[in-house]
């Protein structure tokens, strides 16, 4: 259920329209994490951060910092930058 609001959300964004059948689930589990970041950043400065998440694509991206989806690459990219 969640996971449909971001889906919303990241839709109405993204293109200003509520098709999201062209996001890939990757893509929808990142973005929660990234936008936390954004939003904490200062207070998680210079910390350890544990980020928990069930989808092996998001840990590999994660983890290696990188993606072959161009939307979750961009998603690394600015969770790496903030």
């Amino acid at each position: 259920m969640l996971l449909n609001r971001w889906a919303s959300v990241l839709c109405l964004v993204g293109n200003g329209h509520s098709d999201c059948t062209h996001k890939n689930i990757a893509f929808l589990k990142l973005f929660p994490l990234v936008l936390g970041v954004w939003m904490w950043g200062d207070s998680l400065a210079n910390k350890r951060i544990l980020f928990i998440t069930d989808n092996d694509s998001v840990v590999h991206g994660i983890n290696h910092q990188t993606s072959k989806n161009k939307e979750e690459l961009h998603l690394l990219r600015q969770q790496v930058l903030t």
